[in-house]
């Protein structure tokens, strides 16, 4: 049981720490000062972890220590703000992320945990090319995206899986799964190539068309 429990505790502590280096040596690229590095996130994690203990003995602690710690985190980005003029949420809502991260060892979802923590850096570290696809998105692209949703989340459930037609040769579900993997792997291509560039784009197309189904990429090139 103790080994468990220094176990999560590690785990916690370098979720946090993780976070904040990345935080850290992004504040040092872009000439910012930091909100916090390793060691205060690593500490924002383990308040999270010991939060959700005492709330098993404490009714709503957690709650109240989230409370409290967005409360401290608005306060000072309030003061960077006022100080700086400069704006930004990206750091403080990586601090809350970071507290979620020690109630979710605590609660037994370490894989979870470790999963969201990785998507948080990676997120974090692909800023550049995130803000270059914001710049480049157009109208186009987000009616692109919208009819994309309602092929693949309004059509596709309401439509019938079996076999219709003369000699039950037509699959109205199948065929518009396939219509929409087509379109899928288009859209991530067009994403692709318009974000990292004709070469690394079409790679990454291909990539992503065989791993989502080799049949669509055929009949899609």
């Amino acid at each position: 049981m103790e080994y468990e429990i220094v176990k999560s505790l590690f785990i916690t502590l370098a979720l946090g720490f993780l976070i904040g280096i990345q935080r850290r040596l992004s504040s040092l690229e872009d000439d910012n000062k930091y909100f916090g590095g390793g060691r205060t996130f690593a500490l924002i994690a383990l308040f999270g972890y010991i939060s959700a203990w005492i709330g098993t003995k404490v009714s709503y602690f957690s709650i109240v220590s989230f409370v409290t710690l967005a409360f401290l985190i608005a306060l000072a980005y309030y003061f960077k703000v006022s100080k700086t003029g400069r704006t930004g949420l990206t750091t403080q809502l990586a601090a809350l992320i970071t507290f979620t991260l020690g109630l979710m060892v605590y609660e037994h979802l370490t894989n979870y945990a470790i999963f969201v923590a990785v998507l948080t850096i990676v997120i974090l570290e692909i800023k550049p090319r995130l803000q270059t696809l914001e710049r480049n998105i157009s109208p186009v692209d987000v009616q692109a995206v919208t009819l994309l949703l309602v092929m693949s989340f309004i059509v596709l459930p309401i439509l019938p899986d079996e076999m219709l037609g003369p000699y039950n040769l037509f699959n109205p579900y199948k065929t518009w799964l396939m219509a929409v993997i087509i379109a899928l792997i288009s859209f991530i291509g067009y994403i692709a190539i318009k974000t990292l560039g004709q070469k690394y784009g079409i790679f990454l197309t291909g990539a992503a068309g065989g791993f989502i189904s080799s049949t669509a990429v055929s009949i899609s090139l």
